[in-house]
């Protein structure tokens, strides 16, 4: 695959009237003008495919995308990762946690080690992207990044450097707001535990075929395992498919509401009624508002024994 040929940074005249517009937005009395007119002065001056914004929770547990600029023609990922949990991507949280920039020229030379978030990079189409951890006041609160379509060679110590000055000045805006800012919910919400706004909690946006629609990970009943797609099933009765693997889901969803019960199959825990144990048959679940019986698989009846204490 070709390898993208990056913009070289601005030479020192270049960066002081850069430096000079970053101060006019700084002053715009919303935080989240002054973000997004910064996101679009960087990401035309880099000439990346996005470049965006997401936020940590305070105990560092869950984060998500709150501000995106995305070039013409490239598909935007804002609403996707709402309140997702760290663990998803926990090769590159671990970095983030040391204070450390992520540099990733090719996605698909990513260790077996971050197979989780190389999913979901791939799954954005990124094929090389550089991340900074925002820290304010010696506090992570979030982490920001450059997404590219294609490979690249890598970069300079001089880009890796200006761009470590620009993330500084954007977690100094992204401190100022109160809450995640996405588009659609109220920004005076309510804080949760965490830190993380009540209604966002466990907000999950699902891209099915042309459809795009927001779910809470109360109303999934369970996931269903189809190949690189898995199958979603809500209380209602709907079902939504996403290309998103059963494993990305596990680590989206984080491990205290859901119990994987079969290689195929996860479950919402306080949705499962009983086991059957049928001789030579193995074990099944009944769920509450499912009418048919979901496997347990031998090598995860452990998980069931201990959420069910027997």
């Amino acid at each position: 695959m070709a390898t993208a040929k990056l913009k070289s940074p601005p030479d020192r005249s270049e960066e002081a009237v850069f430096w000079r517009l970053l101060a006019k937005h700084a002053c715009e009395r919303s935080s989240k003008v002054a973000i997004d007119k910064t996101l679009r002065l960087m990401g035309r001056l880099v000439k990346a495919d996005r470049v965006w914004i997401a936020r940590y929770s305070d105990d560092l547990t869950r984060f998500w995308n709150v501000h995106e600029w995305a070039n013409r023609g490239v598909e935007p990922h804002v609403m996707d990762l709402q309140g997702a949990s760290s663990q998803m991507m926990s090769w590159g949280h671990q970095r983030l946690v040391n204070r450390e920039v992520i540099e990733i020229p090719d996605v698909d030379k990513m260790p077996r080690s971050a197979k989780g978030l190389r999913a979901e990079l791939k799954r954005q189409k990124v094929g090389a992207t550089l991340v900074f951890p925002l820290v304010y006041r010696g506090r992570l609160i979030g982490f920001h990044g450059y997404d590219h379509p294609r490979p690249v060679k890598g970069w300079s110590a001089h880009r890796v450097e200006f761009k470590k000055k620009v993330a500084m000045h954007l977690a100094g805006l992204l401190a100022r707001e109160r809450v995640p800012s996405v588009s659609g919910i109220d920004a005076s919400a309510d804080i949760g535990a965490g830190g993380q706004p009540a209604n966002l909690s466990r907000v999950i946006n699902v891209k099915s075929a042309k459809t795009r629609v927001s779910i809470t990970e109360d109303e999934i009943v369970m996931l269903r395992s189809f190949g690189d797609y898995t199958w979603i099933h809500l209380i209602n009765g709907k079902r939504f498919m996403e290309l998103r693997s059963l494993r990305s889901w596990i680590a989206l969803l984080g491990r205290d509401d859901f119990v994987r019960v079969h290689q195929r199959f996860v479950v919402r825990a306080d949705r499962i009624l009983g086991v059957e144990k049928a001789t030579g048959a193995g074990w099944n679940l009944a769920l509450k508002g499912w009418a048919d019986r979901i496997p347990v698989g031998r090598t995860y009846r452990h998980l069931i024994r201990s959420k069910m204490g027997f």
